[in-house]
């Protein structure tokens, strides 16, 4: 009996080496997360057929993207993708974004409303023409920003935190989330609500209105989506504007508490508590403390939730007018006001989401 016929194309054997240009690959792969590109490649006198045969299924290495491989194989890391993204899109192509803000300590927790996280998000300048591609997100512009490099290595090419906030939040279709994401940078010491500020005005208004709203109760002090809604609400009262997350000082120079809102006239905190906030134990101990030492103080104090403020605003304003004529009544506590405290950059771990 003779064989059937073999209709599969047969494998050609895998391009050979020389010991020398092995080395020098290795060498130039290694400064580069174990990456490497075609141009580099044809610099050290390997042939496309070469790259090709190595490259395709069943190969020794993995194409990441166009002319980019990964000469380990296999899947890249969330590193090796943000190397092999500056790499495709070249020398003077920078990360921005969630991509960056990563490397300046600011990482998503669960909850976020933004589909381009999952990208590497480069900025390039205008007259170049790379293309999005795969987990890259590649935009051009006039304005390229400055720049910073991470502790990494390879060090890696990133936008200020003022730029990539203002850069992912363009890509943000939550307001809340463009909020708590500015809230966190601002009050972590990470930028200044007038550098993200500086960018807006540098930028083109189309897609901005989120972070323009965001940087706005920025720069009035909220440190989070409710509270900024917390304080559009009270600027529709009528009522004289509060003062957001300002330490209250008692005679003795310690501090009493640090209210979401303070009306100084009457001496009226006003706390933004949500069920997220008493999600342990502990955290409803915290709370009940804090306005037990109010009540020592004489402090008026009026608690809402950010559903409340959210979905019942005209009953909400009307609850915050009645706690301040109650506090009028009432002999104003001996307590002053001072500057906004700045929190450590490593007291957080991540953005806290709107909900």
């Amino acid at each position: 009996m003779t064989d059937p016929p073999n209709d599969e194309t047969p494998s050609r054997p895998m391009p050979r080496l020389t010991f020398t240009r092995t080395a020098q690959l290795h060498s130039v792969a290694q400064a580069q997360a174990s990456l490497i590109t075609a141009s580099q490649l044809a610099q050290l006198g390997m042939s496309t057929s070469t790259t090709s045969g190595r490259s395709r299924a069943g190969g020794m290495w993995t194409r990441v993207l166009p002319s980019v491989h990964l000469i380990t194989g296999g899947a890249p890391d969330a590193f090796q993708r943000d190397v092999a993204a500056l790499l495709y899109c070249g020398d003077d192509a920078v990360l921005t974004g969630f991509s960056a803000l990563r490397y300046h300590g600011l990482v998503l927790s669960s909850g976020e409303d933004f589909r381009a996280a999952e990208l590497v998000h480069i900025l390039l300048p205008h007259a170049r023409r790379a293309a999005s591609k795969g987990f890259v997100l590649a935009e051009r512009t006039r304005q390229m920003p400055e720049t910073a490099q991470t502790s990494t290595d390879p060090p890696l090419r990133i936008a200020s935190v003022a730029r990539a906030v203002a850069d992912a939040a363009r890509h943000c279709r939550d307001r809340g989330d463009v909020q708590a994401l500015v809230a966190e940078a601002t009050r972590r010491g990470l930028t200044r609500a007038e550098d993200i500020e500086d960018v807006l005005n540098q930028a083109p208004r189309q897609g901005s209105a989120h972070l323009r709203y965001a940087v706005s109760y920025a720069l009035a002090g909220a440190w989070s989506g409710p509270e900024g809604d917390l304080l559009e609400l009270m600027r529709a009262t009528g009522l004289p504007e509060p003062l957001l997350n300002r330490p209250l000082i008692l005679p003795n120079g310690r501090v009493l508490a640090i209210p979401d809102a303070w009306l100084d006239d009457v001496g009226l905190a006003i706390e933004v508590d949500s069920q997220r906030h008493h999600a342990s134990h502990l955290d409803l101990e915290r709370t009940t403390r804090r306005n037990a030492a109010y009540a020592r103080e004489g402090v008026h104090v009026l608690t809402l939730t950010p559903r409340q403020i959210r979905t019942e605003p005209e009953g909400t304003a009307m609850a915050i007018a009645e706690a301040h004529r109650a506090a009028a009544r009432s002999p104003r506590p001996d307590v002053r006001a001072t500057d906004p405290v700045i929190r450590n950059p490593e007291a957080s771990t991540g953005v806290r989401w709107a909900g």
